[in-house]
């Protein structure tokens, strides 16, 4: 698990797999859904909605375009979110230098 810095926020492996999901869709121009995730990340949807509500809580994921059922609703990452995976992967990249 993660800590996000000066925060009581906390993000674990299913967590960090769902923002970089959202990261990369949403750079490739290809909105992903709670649906689109449970599939990839092969996750029960009930499981995967509970994660996508605590990151929207917790201000690393959106919802935009709404409308219709909240598991088809678009999802992508926040300002805070994309700094946080920033962080993560800084830290995976001083660990290889490390290496």
């Amino acid at each position: 698990m993660y800590q996000l810095r000066d925060s009581k926020l906390y993000i674990d492996d299913i967590s960090w797999h769902i923002l970089l999901d959202l990261i990369v869709s949403t750079d490739a121009g290809t909105p992903a859904t709670a649906l689109d995730l449970a599939s990839r990340l092969d996750v029960k949807t009930s499981i995967l909605s509970r994660y996508i509500d605590y990151m929207i809580d917790s201000g690393l994921v959106e919802k935009y375009a709404g409308g219709g059922d909240k598991n088809q609703a678009p999802l992508r990452p926040t300002a805070a979110g994309n700094a946080l995976s920033r962080d993560i992967l800084q830290k995976i990249g001083q660990q290889f230098v490390s290496i």
